[in-house]
């Protein structure tokens, strides 16, 4: 099963249309059905950040946001969907060329833009970033014994 996240309910309707898949927000009538057969039948649900907390399904193994995550905790919670039943789980985030950096120069006093901006944008360990900022204790990949981040060069390119 996978999800792709979106930051707006007009761009979740037009996704998963062009995908032919369900989705999920909080305007859609019959949400629960939605989520039911997606849980069912597998493959890919749209959803925007409505998804984003309460769901604990096994065999989330794939998410994609589109666009800029609003938060690190944001993220860290749509993200957190993924790999319930123990499995090994992907999150790919795809940004427009330079929509981050027009982020944090546009919010440069908002602590959230800037964490997620990091996070996306910089040089250092993704764990690390993610643990800092919400457990104020930096964990790196290098700290723990675990599946490693794309920049600590134990994980995927990206």
């Amino acid at each position: 099963k996978g999800v792709v996240y979106c930051k707006s309910k007009p761009q979740c309707e037009a996704i998963a249309e062009e995908l032919r898949c369900a989705h999920y927000h909080a305007d859609v009538v019959d949400r629960g059905d939605q989520l039911q057969e997606w849980v069912e039948r597998g493959g890919i649900i749209v959803a925007t950040s409505a998804l984003g907390t309460g769901v604990d399904f096994a065999g989330i193994v794939y998410i994609l946001h589109v666009g800029m995550p609003w938060s690190m905790s944001d993220f860290a919670q749509a993200s957190g969907r993924g790999g319930r039943g123990g499995e090994q789980f992907d999150v790919v985030v795809l940004v427009e060329h330079g929509e981050v950096e027009k982020a944090i120069e546009r919010e440069k006093d908002e602590i959230d833009v800037l964490a997620i901006g990091q996070f996306l944008i910089g040089s250092r360990c993704r764990r690390e970033l993610m643990s800092s900022y919400l457990d104020q204790r930096g964990v790196s990949c290098r700290d723990i014994e675990a599946a490693g981040c794309d920049r600590c060069g134990e994980g995927e390119e990206v």
